[in-house]
């Protein structure tokens, strides 16, 4: 039986999407695509992500692939994007549920030190009971040493637990360590269907 619920946080429990996060901070059509393109670069991201690069860094190397008269917009993206993730329809419900019921509700997500430092602002942050975020670990999924590292220090037992994330590789990963795994397609009904529905078949 299901005890424990793990939740990823970016197209799981809150919605990622970089051209919606940027046309927050600049309006216009010239050069929008370009920002979008730059300032969200994997090259950058899977460097904050496990906590290769800092945050001046990140901005520093966006503003020196942007014209200048962009630096302003990129560096408020840079600096703004974590009060810009609306949580996924129903999720929000969910997680009371769950928590309500006795659930034990935990996160593992690869995210930098920037939404690290700004978490206690984010309201559904505060519904779990532990969080694992990889750029204060310096280690991101799919490693399975976060998977690990999680096992203890949540204190959970892995073949009662549930992962939930919206990539393959990351669910393939929690899987390998013993932990149920559920590729999340956007739909939180669905998934209070496969938590409540008394099995871990998957």
């Amino acid at each position: 039986m299901l005890k424990n619920i793990i939740f990823d946080l970016g197209n799981t429990v809150v919605r990622f999407d970089s051209r919606e996060i940027t046309r927050r901070f600049y309006k216009e059509e010239k050069d929008f695509e370009k920002l979008v393109s730059v300032t969200f670069a994997r090259k950058y991201w899977d460097r904050l992500d496990d906590g290769s690069i800092s945050q001046e860094d990140f901005k520093r190397g966006v503003r020196e692939e942007l014209p200048e008269y962009l630096h302003k917009y990129s560096d408020a993206i840079c600096d703004g994007w974590v009060y810009e993730l609306p949580v996924i329809g129903g999720m929000e419900k969910l997680i009371d549920d769950l928590k309500q019921d006795g659930y034990g509700l935990f996160v593992i997500s690869n995210i930098s030190e920037r939404f690290s430092e700004c978490r206690d602002e984010i309201p559904i942050l505060k519904k779990f009971d532990k969080l694992i975020l990889s750029g204060d670990e310096k280690l991101a999924k799919p490693d399975k040493r976060i998977f690990k590292l999680a096992i203890e220090r949540f204190g959970i037992n892995p073949g009662e637990s549930l992962f939930a994330d919206d990539l393959p590789a990351n669910i393939k990963a929690a899987e390998e360590c013993g932990i149920h795994g559920y590729l999340f397609d956007g739909s939180a009904e669905k998934l209070r269907k496969r938590i409540y529905s008394e099995t871990i078949n998957k």
